[in-house]
């Protein structure tokens, strides 16, 4: 058995096809896997096979990649993961046995750092996520931000103001 992407939208949609080592994905007619959409750029990304498992890294596009919805530049694809290159889902199949999956990819699914980089240094739980009702700050519109920074701004000043008139 091998390693397949089935097309979950776009022009490919319900289309699965092989992977094998390292695959360039991209609108232009030179890459390894060609999907013709407006959303994807000419070399968008590298789908790479090492011991570890697949890797999915950004080449700069303009609409970015993801991979279960959480946008990265670098990162592990775990077999039943969905990759989205611009607006282009795809789900990646692996021909591994689950115990054969890298370790790391296991927890992903419960932990996952949150931010612009995994280095940002939050990182939150599957729990925590549901619990609060799935949104992070980096997730929310401009507007909510501002909302919220006006209410933090808001509780802090009552509170100094409480404290001053203890004082």
């Amino acid at each position: 058995m091998v390693d397949t992407l089935t097309f979950l939208s776009g022009p490919r949609e319900g289309e699965t096809i092989q992977l094998a080592g390292t695959q360039i994905l991209g609108r232009s007619a030179r890459t390894d896997i060609c999907i013709d959409d407006a959303s994807v750029s000419r070399e968008h990304a590298r789908l790479s096979r090492s011991a570890d498992g697949w890797m999915l890294v950004d080449l700069g596009s303009s609409n970015g990649s993801s991979i279960d919805g959480a946008r990265v530049t670098r990162g592990a694809v775990a077999s039943g993961a969905v990759i989205s290159v611009g607006i282009v889902h795809m789900k990646l199949h692996c021909a591994l046995p689950v115990a054969a999956q890298p370790a790391t990819r296991a927890d992903a699914n419960e932990i996952r750092a949150v931010g612009r980089s995994a280095g940002s240094g939050l990182i939150t739980s599957k729990a925590a996520r549901e619990q609060s009702g799935g949104e992070d700050f980096t997730q929310l519109s401009g507007a909510r931000k501002a909302v919220l920074v006006l209410i933090a701004i808001a509780l802090c000043a009552g509170l100094f103001y409480g404290a001053y008139l203890l004082v």
